[in-house]
């Protein structure tokens, strides 16, 4: 039989402990295994060890503290760091495919299909066509609830709250929001809007497209530097969310009713008379592009449904490991 220190010295090397006892009714083995070797196996996982690495005091299965020495109890607490440094790797990963060949290379061409809309009489045409004959009171009543969707100043710093909440509930191991679907799209809209911010600044000062509502001789034409409404900041706040949560499912129906609703702020601002066709999906394919390049880090960090906690029975304790879908 091994003693106690032989078989923490094992676990903490990376060994398998594999426990043979004698019981007055029936023999049993119960098997624990060094978190070592499933961090090899999940390098970049991020929240998925939440009951496995939280500080032991705070184990559900308080016999479970009972079993280890204070080596363990330190690698444990080191381990809950993990959360941290892989959500910046996973920023850091954002922007490498956001400011990738791919990416920009469908920026260019959807830059090139607004350079058509507004430098030609398309984006006119289209804003007196609505507002002519289509703008009504129940219109202007729906689009002031859209509008709502695409405050910047109000959803930035909800969405930002929310997934800093996110972060520390993985990083001590609450497993009740480490989980929650609105953790996660809390955390993957805010980086949507942290890569995709800097574009929209740009391009908004870069071409100086004016608004509608300026009424300029030049309507909603090119003139670099001269204005900053290029690009519409609702569309891009409003459709983020929305389009973050339509990556989220497999779901048909509901993966379109997601991008349906992904348009309303934008729509709101042709009601309003606030921002030019052009401009409307422009903001709204910034939104796609950012949400785009979240969802090639998540595919990255594919293993980020595995988890790792401990088992306890009346005989035994050890290791268990589950995967979802």
């Amino acid at each position: 039989m091994l003693t106690h220190w032989q078989k923490h010295q094992d676990f903490l090397s990376g060994n398998p402990i594999i426990q043979r006892q004698e019981s007055k009714h029936l023999p049993f083995c119960s098997v624990a295994a060094s978190p070592k070797l499933f961090d090899v196996a999940n390098e970049n996982l991020y929240f998925s060890s939440a009951n496995l690495l939280r500080p032991t005091h705070r184990l559900k299965f308080k016999r479970w503290t009972d079993e280890v020495d204070d080596r363990l109890i330190a690698y444990c607490q080191q381990q809950s760091q993990q959360p941290v440094f892989t959500l910046w790797k996973k920023i850091c990963n954002d922007h490498k495919n956001y400011y990738s060949f791919d990416t920009l290379y469908r920026l260019g061409l959807a830059t090139g299909f607004h350079a058509v809309l507004s430098n030609t009489s398309v984006d006119q045409d289209v804003r007196d066509w609505y507002q002519n004959d289509m703008r009504s009171l129940l219109a202007d009543d729906v689009s002031k609830s859209f509008k709502f969707f695409g405050e910047g100043a109000l959803w930035i710093p909800i969405f930002g709250i929310t997934a800093g909440a996110y972060c520390l509930a993985q990083k001590y191991g609450c497993d009740y929001f480490a989980d929650h679907f609105v953790g996660e799209l809390s955390s993957r809209t805010i980086r949507s809007y942290l890569v995709g911010t800097p574009t929209l600044l740009l391009g908004q000062l870069m071409l100086g497209c004016s608004r509608p509502c300026d009424f300029r001789s030049y309507h909603s034409a090119w003139r670099p530097f001269q204005d900053n409404n290029s690009f519409s900041g609702h569309a891009f706040i409003g459709a983020t969310p929305f389009l973050v949560a339509a990556r989220m499912t497999d779901r048909i129906w509901l993966k379109s009713a997601f991008y349906v609703c992904s348009t309303f702020a934008g729509m709101s601002r042709i009601n309003d008379d606030r921002h030019y066709l052009s401009q409307v999906l422009l903001g709204w394919f910034v939104a796609y592009l950012s949400v785009s390049a979240i969802d090639k880090t998540e595919n990255m960090f594919s293993n980020r449904n595995a988890k790792v906690f401990p088992v306890l029975d009346s005989r035994s304790v050890g290791i268990g490991i589950s995967f979802s879908r």
